[in-house]
């Protein structure tokens, strides 16, 4: 799940195409998810080229993941999938950026909308940890990207 959601908005182009095609993808369609899988890895491949120390522009590959860890230590690593936990950490963070102005109006539902349809496996909105507790969870692992 994480390679077909693992995409940055700003790749609007792919991130249209998941959007457009999410039940071919689900669908396992072998030509839409090959497309998005190539585009994927190659947005990694020229990230990592452009940062191979990680001071910066590498840390969009973190995207979410910041909440992520919080999510799956809080419930175990047992109740959310790795996944999951990422795609909630994707709609925290989406949400954070619009409220700072950083990002468009939306972005956090439309990321939300997608998660559902391409990740979320189960009911997780809840996931039996308290907001208190997330926010006092110690974000140690990956730098933060709001």
């Amino acid at each position: 799940a994480k390679a077909k959601i693992f995409v940055q908005p700003s790749d609007a182009e792919l991130f249209e195409t998941l959007e457009r095609d999410a039940e071919a993808l689900m669908d396992l369609d072998a030509g839409r998810l090959l497309s998005v899988l190539e585009r994927a890895c190659a947005i990694k491949a020229e990230v990592v080229s452009r940062d191979e120390r990680e001071s910066d522009l590498r840390m969009l590959l973190n995207f979410g993941h910041t909440m992520a860890h919080a999510v799956e230590s809080l419930t175990g690593y047992r109740r959310v999938l790795h996944g999951e936990a990422v795609a909630m950490g994707m709609v925290v963070a989406a949400r954070r950026s619009e409220s700072l102005g950083l990002s468009p109006s939306g972005t956090a539902d439309r990321i939300e909308v997608l998660a559902g349809e391409l990740v979320w496996t189960s009911s997780i909105a809840v996931v039996g940890t308290s907001h208190r507790r997330l926010k006092e969870w110690r974000f140690t692992e990956k730098p933060a990207v709001f």
